[in-house]
């Protein structure tokens, strides 16, 4: 199955499709509420991993560990976790 992510409150009329899930949220609001917007795709990869259950927590922060600046770490997992609960709560279409 094939998963399609939007940065908005809902899927555009002309882009749903019966064979793909798809997951409209507002990523850039939920990291802008963090102060960092720039982590808005953060945000969007931890509903994707919600949805899709492609790695658990302890990969992603042993990946970011390696991969992210200590001074985004703390923000990158917050808006990770804000997409994880916002993915977990039912915004899939």
């Amino acid at each position: 199955p094939y998963t399609t992510l939007f940065r908005s409150a809902e899927v555009p009329a002309d882009c749903a499709r019966a064979d793909v899930q798809t997951l409209a949220l507002p990523f850039t609001q939920m990291a802008d509420a963090l102060g960092a917007a720039k982590a808005g795709n953060m945000a969007m990869l931890g509903a994707l991993l919600e949805v899709t259950g492609m790695l658990s927590q302890a990969q992603v922060h042993a990946a970011l560990q390696k991969l992210v600046k200590s001074r985004w770490m703390e923000i990158d997992l917050a808006a990770i976790a804000r997409g994880r609960n916002a993915a977990g709560n039912g915004a899939r279409q």
